[in-house]
């Protein structure tokens, strides 16, 4: 594993993060700055690495191909109200069971450069294994802000650090 790790490592460079998608939502009868159950209320999380692609940007004269790799990673936090399975996903947002007090999500995509071929079980461990390293920071301050907006807790998610295995 960590040499299909290493070879995707030296062959990406990451170019971009940003959020294709955001769903933020509040029960209707719960105002998170007065309600007296907000002590109560235990937050899930969700992140899920969904997807993964190659992409080919070729120039005009089509002299040029830049091939992009392009993580698809989903990150979430609920806040719930006694019990509920953290694996139950059937919950409708928009009229969620009773328990479900208030939903942050957000879908993001990170785009790598690839300097080389990189055989796919390499490009596969890389988004399971550092992708997620590189959108923390970016979902860490959205959801802290987002939280804040809605008159939630704060709630500040800790740093993920990638341990320096290369010289």
């Amino acid at each position: 594993m960590k040499e299909l790790l290493k070879a995707a490592i030296d062959s990406l460079e990451i170019q971009d993060v940003y959020v294709a998608g955001f769903y933020s939502w509040l029960k209707e009868d719960f105002d998170p700055k007065y309600s007296l159950e907000k002590d109560d209320l235990t937050v899930q999380y969700k992140h899920v690495v969904e997807k993964a692609v190659i992409a080919e940007l070729r120039d005009e004269d089509e002299d040029n191909v830049m091939r992009l790799y392009k993580v698809f990673i989903t990150l979430g936090a609920r806040w719930v109200h006694g019990d509920l399975e953290e694996d139950d996903d059937s919950q409708d947002p928009t009229n969620p069971d009773e328990k479900i007090k208030a939903l942050i999500e957000a879908h993001y995509i990170l785009e790598y450069r690839m300097e080389n071929e990189v055989e796919e079980g390499s490009l596969d461990a890389f988004a399971l294994n550092n992708a997620s390293y590189h959108v923390w920071p970016y979902w860490r301050e959205l959801l802290m802000n987002h939280c804040l907006r809605m008159n939630m807790p704060k709630l500040a998610l800790p740093t993920l650090q990638l341990a320096s295995n290369r010289k």
